[in-house]
């Protein structure tokens, strides 16, 4: 695994969105009275801000399976860590909310995620009651490695769980995994990548093309 690719997947949120007034006016003006609500147009504006937000300190990658996720926002999902069904009171607490693929989500479903369950608004201020991974409060690493063919392998008990609820040992995960990684240690495509994301790229071409004149020579 290459270490570009392990430093894109070690974050950790450190700073949980805070809802805006517009927010909680919207909030106050539509107020949420079954899980299904999360969905309506009235609420989008918070969505969208949620999941930008989270998006980019993810370093563009899913909560859990933390592979790359694409920009399009019917392909990055605001994932409600405790679901939202289960707990609608929930249902905008930000300290719940991460970003994630749609395979994990789906496969996390509906699924209980905690040993203990907490009283009516008052939401865990650790991870210790948590049985998955949580990525407000969890260090990644500290429960699951890969291994050299890139499979996921659990080092605690919640890494075990992760990889069952979310399915991370579903067919074509692992290869997904060296395929980005083979990109990720070829020089050319990452420097691409970084001209990509850079503010300003030029400097960054220039070195570029001085790269690709010495491959022909």
């Amino acid at each position: 695994m290459t270490r570009l690719l392990i430093e894109r997947e070690a974050w950790i949120i450190n700073e949980k969105y805070a809802l805006s007034q517009e927010d909680l006016d919207i909030l106050q003006e539509h107020p949420v009275k079954v899980a299904k609500d999360w969905s309506k147009k009235e609420y989008k504006p918070i969505r969208d801000r949620i999941r930008a937000h989270y998006f980019s300190i993810q370093n563009k990658t899913c909560s859990y399976c933390r592979l790359p996720i694409n920009e399009g926002t019917d392909n990055v999902e605001v994932e409600h860590i405790i679901d939202k069904n289960r707990r609608l009171d929930f249902i905008f607490e930000t300290l719940n909310l991460v970003v994630s693929c749609h395979k994990c989500n789906f496969s996390k479903s509906k699924k209980e995620v905690m040993s203990v369950c907490p009283p009516e608004n008052t939401y865990p201020i650790n991870g210790t009651t948590f049985n998955i991974i949580h990525g407000h409060y969890d260090n990644y690493f500290d429960h699951l490695e890969f291994l050299a063919n890139s499979s996921y392998h659990a080092l605690t008990d919640k890494g075990e769980f992760t990889i069952d609820k979310c399915k991370l040992d579903r067919v074509g995960l692992a290869e997904q995994r060296e395929r980005i990684s083979m990109y990720e240690n070829d020089s050319i495509i990452s420097d691409v990548l970084e001209i990509k994301n850079s503010v300003n790229p030029n400097e960054k071409i220039e070195a570029l093309i001085e790269k690709l004149k010495q491959i022909r020579q």
